[in-house]
């Protein structure tokens, strides 16, 4: 098993102070220097950034050749902890490639959707004091989520609602007037309405229930514009250059619809 650490404090234990990168790797794999370099280069330490002094390793770098060491460790468990911290986006990419090539289990912990996207295939959340597992990564953890939790306040609501009203018929399509229209019964008209002469009075929501309803709607505009700019920033190729960018973009894109279906829901509560 082989684990590191937020900060890689293991790195370089035992060695001299002023050991090479090459050296402190060829320590902690038992490598041969043709083997050790080889590894390095898959980590982007080429050439003179393998003769570089530990010592003198940015954070960036010192994560990286940890990373490097732990991959080529034997070990068929790797436990890691915030490995992307102080990673650029080239070295992100060399870890994503590491890892999807490690034949082993990795328990990973990270708050970088992209990189549980792109390496993940199964998610492990503590939700309301217990663990659930999803298969997938990120954006599946998501959907899956939202739907349980959407098929959880359906049931919630079948079982306190009142008897159904009959079909109503909206001029205007958008959901928002689909939702304000069956609050306040201004929109097309319902089924089974009371005999002439005998009109039923209908309380109307409160000033405080109009204005819930005011604030949900901006919000779900708010959330439909912000998810509009993300596509359009999608739209651009560059976006999609690399395999952490698709994966980072994804990301976005997964965020900002749940963030519209989030908006949608709090515009129902207010307006059920």
């Amino acid at each position: 098993m082989g684990y590191l650490s937020q900060h890689a404090e293991e790195l370089g234990a035992g060695g001299s102070p002023g050991q090479s990168v090459l050296e402190a790797t060829q320590r902690a794999t038992g490598l041969t220097p043709g083997r050790a370099r080889a590894l390095l280069g898959r980590f982007l330490f080429s050439g003179e950034e393998a003769e570089k002094p530990l010592a003198g390793l940015s954070g960036g770098e010192r994560r990286r050749l940890s990373l490097a060491v732990l991959v080529q460790s034997g070990a068929n468990v790797l436990i890691l902890d915030e490995p992307t911290n102080h990673l650029d986006i080239e070295s992100r990419e060399a870890l994503e490639d590491a890892l999807r090539s490690f034949e082993g289990a990795i328990l990973l912990v990270s708050h970088d959707r992209a990189l549980l996207d792109a390496v993940g295939t199964r998610t492990i959340a503590v939700e309301e004091g217990s663990l659930h597992s999803y298969l997938g990564g990120w954006p599946e953890y998501l959907r899956v989520r939202e739907e349980r939790r959407a098929s959880a306040a359906i049931g919630a609501r079948s079982r306190g609602a009142p008897a159904a009203l009959g079909a109503l018929a909206v001029a205007d399509g958008s959901p928002a007037a689909r939702l304000r229209g069956a609050c306040n019964g201004d929109a097309g008209e319902r089924a089974g309405a009371p005999a002439k002469g005998k009109p039923k009075q209908r309380a109307g929501p409160s000033k405080n229930r109009l204005a819930q309803q005011r604030k949900a709607e901006r919000a779900v505009e708010e959330a439909e514009a912000a998810l509009r700019t993300v596509e359009d920033e999608l739209a651009d190729p560059a976006v999609w250059a690399t395999k952490y960018e698709s994966a980072k973009a994804q990301a976005r894109h997964t965020a900002a619809t749940r963030a519209v279906e989030q908006a949608y829901a709090g515009l129902e509560a207010v307006t059920d």
